[in-house]
């Protein structure tokens, strides 16, 4: 997916910034929520296990939404956070999701989809 430089990370990486401080529990917007039910009925099996969306934020055009799901899994006991770019037009996510742990220095990466 391709994004323009200023809303990339400047810490040497390739990550899309919005949707890092979303998963580093920095940001918490709630953007189209009405989107919200959709997005986890269609990440719940992707995941595998229950999901709930803990925050949202759209992008300039409005035409994607950076998203943060909380999964939880076995018997509630895991909790990660995952995240995915969503295409509204499409409905469907779009590029690598990513699936992690927050911790005190932020979210760690896991597993990737």
């Amino acid at each position: 997916m391709a994004a323009h430089f200023e809303y990339m990370t400047t810490d040497g990486g390739a990550q899309l910034e919005p949707l890092i401080s979303l998963l580093n529990g920095v940001q918490r917007k709630s953007d189209r929520p009405e989107l919200w039910a959709r997005i986890v009925t269609e990440m719940s099996p992707v995941l595998d296990g229950r999901c709930q969306i803990e925050a949202a934020v759209s992008s300039p055009n409005g035409d994607h939404l950076a998203v943060c799901v909380q999964t939880k899994n076995w018997f509630g006991l895991k909790t990660r956070q995952a995240g995915l770019l969503y295409a509204i037009r499409d409905q469907a996510a779009v590029g690598t999701i990513v699936l992690g742990k927050r911790d005190a220095e932020g979210w760690v990466l896991e597993k990737v989809f």
